[in-house]
């Protein structure tokens, strides 16, 4: 498999920056698409998993079911370096440093700030000035706890020190797939060794790290060929996003072979503040689906795509065998979710291509929201704390949905003039 020549444009004909320029424009909106639908699931999963938004009610069943949130998460870590391999090329050099720093201050900053000013106002106790401004230096969770109020924040932590370590990445040269299993090995080693190497939020650090340089090292390869752009897989990828809530056939085998081999000294401790355990090895486990949701997203190349697609779509199916031995029916409508969205997933991927035309308006529409993703990712949790004080209808299933519409339609509503109304004007002051 050939990798994309960061030079190869400048020898293109006068009419090929044109096309190049309409497919990363189509490419782009496909992955706005996918970060809009792991925005919603993310949201979605903290309207079930937290008993926050309807104090005196919690969905049960088939419909308490939480989507992989946390999954959901790691894609973005994948999406993350994607995009900034995507969108720099051209290695990094003294000179431009500066304006890369400020392109992403720009970014996440501004939004950031009013989305920490509504929690902070929200918040029941008032924190002190040292949790604060940690939140500010984006060391939440690594020098202080995090907010519960802005929970979600916890990633931006990571992220801006990804942003961060791009940067000798790019001046120097560095190998991204080369860097991966360094980065993996000192993470495994801390967990081993811990505490005598390092804080154990090294390791969770580095594990993310795999994550995001993953993203970097697959924006390196070619895109496919326009005709080669799928609507029906990008739908048969998110059902199986969100079947992987019952469906991750590697971490059960990780979970399976690891007290053999290591006797669980790949666990840190559940004594261990959460913050500092948040990306475990055994989430490693995810690894390949992240990677594989944004290469069909992206429309992207990389070596024996098609074998590993395949092979992420019915390796899972050996699943319905634990399912029907230890088949209890209080479990099951817990994993009937999961189950359907599987099959779905199977039936989309091998026999919905007729539906290609609804699959295509599907993602149109959720590259709107992908527009707005990151906004809704940071605002819809001090909203859900806010909601929750509010004098509204409790503890039956109409006043929790009325209070997820309300939720969601606010989210939506506020993430839209954040991204789409002061963003724009900010970035323009600052250009």
């Amino acid at each position: 498999m050939q990798t994309q020549d960061p030079a190869a444009s400048l020898a293109l004909s006068p009419s090929a920056p044109g096309i190049q320029v309409a497919n990363k424009k189509k490419i782009d909106l496909n992955i706005e698409a996918l970060r809009g639908l792991v925005a919603l699931f993310v949201v979605w999963g903290h309207f079930v998993a937290f008993r926050l938004l309807d104090p005196d009610y919690q969905p049960g069943g088939s419909w308490g079911v939480e989507p992989p949130a946390r999954l959901c998460v790691l894609i973005f870590f994948v999406l993350s370096g994607y995009v900034i391999g995507l969108t720099n090329k051209r290695p990094l050099q003294l000179s431009t440093i500066t304006a890369y720093i400020k392109k992403r201050v720009v970014r996440i900053y501004p939004i950031y700030l009013l989305c920490l000013a509504l929690a902070l106002w929200v918040a029941t106790p008032a924190y002190s000035w040292q949790i604060i401004l940690s939140h500010l230096l984006f060391v939440q969770g690594w020098v202080t706890k995090c907010i519960p109020e802005f929970g979600p924040s916890w990633s931006l932590a990571y992220e801006i020190l990804f942003y961060a370590l791009f940067i000798p990445v790019s001046l120097y040269r560095l190998n991204a797939k080369k860097l991966m299993l360094p980065v993996l090995g000192f993470g495994v080693l801390n967990t081993l060794l811990y505490p005598y190497l390092g804080p154990a939020v090294l390791s969770s650090i580095c594990f993310g790290y795999v994550f995001w340089l993953s993203g970097l090292w697959l924006s390196s390869y070619s895109s496919r060929e326009e005709h080669h752009l799928s609507y029906t897989e990008m739908m048969a990828m998110i059902l199986l996003v969100l079947s992987m809530g019952r469906f991750n056939v590697l971490a059960a085998v990780l979970s399976r072979i690891e007290p053999f081999l290591l006797n669980n000294v790949l666990t840190l401790p559940q004594t261990q503040v959460w913050n500092e355990r948040v990306i475990p090895f055994q989430e490693l486990s995810l690894l390949p689906i992240s990677v594989a949701a944004v290469a069909v997203f992206g429309n992207r190349d990389f070596p024996y795509r098609p074998w590993v697609i395949k092979l992420l779509f019915l390796v899972p199916a050996a699943t319905f065998l634990s399912i029907y031995k230890n088949y209890e029916p209080s479990l099951f409508a817990k994993e009937l979710p999961f189950i359907v969205c599987y099959l779905a997933a199977v039936a989309v991927y091998f026999f919905g291509g007729l539906l290609e035309p609804s699959f295509k308006h599907v993602m149109n529409a959720a590259a709107e929201t992908g527009k707005i993703s990151y906004a809704i990712y940071l605002i819809h949790f001090p909203l859900v704390c806010l909601i929750a004080l509010l004098p509204l209808p409790s503890g039956t299933v109409g006043s929790f949905l009325l209070r997820s519409v309300l939720c969601l339609a606010t989210s939506v509503a506020l993430a839209y003039v954040l991204e789409r109304v002061l963003q724009p004007r900010i970035k323009k002051l600052t250009d």
